[in-house]
């Protein structure tokens, strides 16, 4: 199952929806990108506003800020792109920040082995720089594509010494938090929630409701985050 397309229209995201065969609440999955059109950030905060509940992500603090700087120094705005921005509260829409507390990070990635922080830190660095001077809206896409079925690539990366401990912080642990927080919110009353997430970590949470929760992928369709 797809949660992110890259072709020569652009970058596209699944949007999926969800029932349960016995309980009456519903489910809209969003999963999101650090970088996209203003106007795909404009839609999907309008549609998730409109349900009862939205989960979302964010961690905030020094690290944080140092490991998403790519995005912020790619100077996108030549692209005629915009920074995930935050979704905004709402007056009867519970929004929840499914996420790691900035303490909870902070300490997880101090535990990670020197050179695998140094290595991310940098890395982050030197990307935003090289797509500030050579990016360009296809190289962006190129990037951005996740699908929930695990790669080669990614179980070699779960595998590497430096690569391992940072996903462990970046995406398990952030996986775990999120279904979690789903759980939390999850009740016998009709309601509707929307998660707003890294498309990164939309594959955990759609095992984690299809799964253990007992629901059930009712529509899917395409939203486009940015053309090329």
């Amino acid at each position: 199952m797809q949660f992110l397309e890259s072709s020569i229209v652009g970058l596209r995201t699944a949007r999926h929806a969800l029932t349960h065969p016995s309980l009456p609440t519903r489910v809209s999955l969003y999963p999101m990108v650090h970088v996209g059109d203003p106007a795909f950030y404009q839609r999907v905060h309008a549609e998730a506003l409109s349900h009862d509940v939205v989960l979302c992500e964010g961690v905030s603090g020094q690290t944080a800020r140092r490991l998403t700087r790519a995005y912020r120094w790619a100077n996108v705005g030549r692209l005629g792109l915009m920074v995930q921005p935050a979704i905004s509260e709402s007056s009867g829409t519970r929004v929840v920040r499914a996420d790691l507390d900035s303490e909870e990070f902070e300490r997880l990635w101090a535990d990670a082995p020197f050179h695998t922080r140094l290595a991310f830190t940098l890395g982050s660095s030197g990307y935003g720089l090289w797509m500030s001077v050579a990016g360009s809206r296809a190289r962006l896409a190129e990037r951005l594509v996740v699908e929930d079925l695990a790669d080669r690539d990614d179980i070699y990366a779960r595998a590497d010494p430096v690569a391992g401990p940072a996903l462990d912080v970046l995406l398990s642990a952030r996986d775990a938090r999120l279904c979690a927080r789903f759980d939390d919110v999850l009740s016998d009353e009709d309601q509707s929630i929307a998660v707003l997430y890294g498309a990164g970590h939309m594959s955990a949470l759609m095992r984690h409701l299809i799964a253990r929760r007992g629901f059930r992928v009712r529509s899917s369709d395409w939203l486009t985050v940015f053309e090329r």
